[in-house]
């Protein structure tokens, strides 16, 4: 409680600033997803909130009577506030037992890809985001990556690419996904949103389950089929993209496609090598030289620069590998494909 009265406070005393001086609270937020004092995700707040909602949010958890008392707001404007804050991102919902409260970004990767599918955002707000993610983030997850923290997302292949004989669990291939899901919805990519680099599609970001119920509640997805969802998969394939999920046992709520010049989980894995935001899949690219017969489609590909072009037979250096599949996908000889190289965990 004492933490809200000081958040309060600075609400309060925020106006006797200097013009264009970010009040405290916004510097509070910022430290409470563990982003430090970061000047641009202070400044992505103060775009996100007034100074009364930075309050409310700043107080979450709760339930909506919980949050009224801590604010000292009436459960009208309190619940105002929370329905403005739901659709920009910054508040997320839980029911059970016919109870409902109302909870902060469980992280920064929550906070990213909410905030920025917030459908009314300025250019000036998702410039913030590409500023932030080209300047300060490399050493944010260098500082996940010595601290030894465990990987968000996990690269998984393309069906089609997988050696038969291999053992893939269900959650373990993009298609089985699709076709393990109760319920499927598509959203933009928050990070290509943001970021802006290329021209890969753009919906084809798939929401699974809990994660489809949130984007369509939100109004920030539309629900699709199964056959829907399998024709998504296979533009992003088309298109180059890398399929990812989140690294835990059993379906996840995401299956995201990915580029390499936008991705916040792929671009420390490739560029650097750096684990504590993306893992390879536990498959790797294998080259039949007798059926190779050097045409080169593979090698561009490849976005983590594991395929060669040496005597007239591709070359995988499983070092470098992230078992996408990408490479197998375009092979007229289907000379290439992947095989386990790790049991399933």
């Amino acid at each position: 409680m004492l933490e809200i009265q000081e958040a309060n406070h600075m609400t309060n005393t925020a106006g006797n600033k200097g013009a264009g001086q970010l009040a405290d609270i916004y510097y509070k937020l910022t430290g409470k997803i563990g982003l430090g004092k970061s000047e641009r995700i202070t400044r992505i707040w103060s775009m996100l909130c007034d100074e009364e909602e930075a309050a409310l949010a700043f107080a979450l958890p709760g339930t909506l009577e919980a949050l009224a008392a801590k604010t000292d707001k009436s459960s009208g404007e309190t619940e105002g506030a929370l329905k403005a804050l739901y659709h920009k991102g910054v508040v997320f919902e839980r029911r059970k037992d016919g109870v409902t409260t109302y909870n902060p970004p469980r992280n920064f990767i929550q906070f990213h890809d909410a905030t920025i599918l917030w459908p009314e955002a300025p250019v000036e707000f998702l410039d913030l985001w590409k500023e932030y993610v080209a300047h300060e983030y490399p050493a944010f997850i260098k500082m996940l990556s010595d601290a030894g923290m465990g990987p968000f997302m996990r690269i998984i292949p393309i069906n089609k690419s997988i050696k038969g004989g291999a053992t893939v669990l269900p959650y373990e291939a993009a298609a089985n996904m699709i076709n393990e899901a109760g319920k499927l919805a598509v959203a933009d990519c928050p990070c290509r949103r943001a970021v802006r680099e290329c021209d890969a599609p753009l919906d084809v970001c798939i929401q699974i389950n809990k994660g489809a119920d949130y984007v369509l509640q939100r109004g920030t997805g539309r629900e699709i089929s199964k056959e829907e969802a399998v024709v998504i998969l296979d533009r992003a394939e088309k298109a180059g993209l890398v399929h990812l999920t989140e690294h835990r046992p059993g379906l996840g709520n995401v299956l995201c496609n990915c580029c390499p010049c936008c991705c916040m989980a792929l671009q420390p894995l490739l560029k650097g090598g750096v684990r504590a935001f993306a893992v390879p899949s536990r498959f790797s690219a294998s080259v039949d030289a007798s059926a190779c017969t050097g045409c080169g489609l593979c090698e561009p590909r490849c976005h983590a620069d594991a395929i060669s072009d040496a005597d007239s037979s591709a070359k995988v250096d499983a070092e470098r590998c992230i078992g996408c599949g990408l490479c197998a996908s375009v092979c007229p000889t289907e000379a290439i494909a992947l095989q386990e190289i790790r049991p399933p965990a």
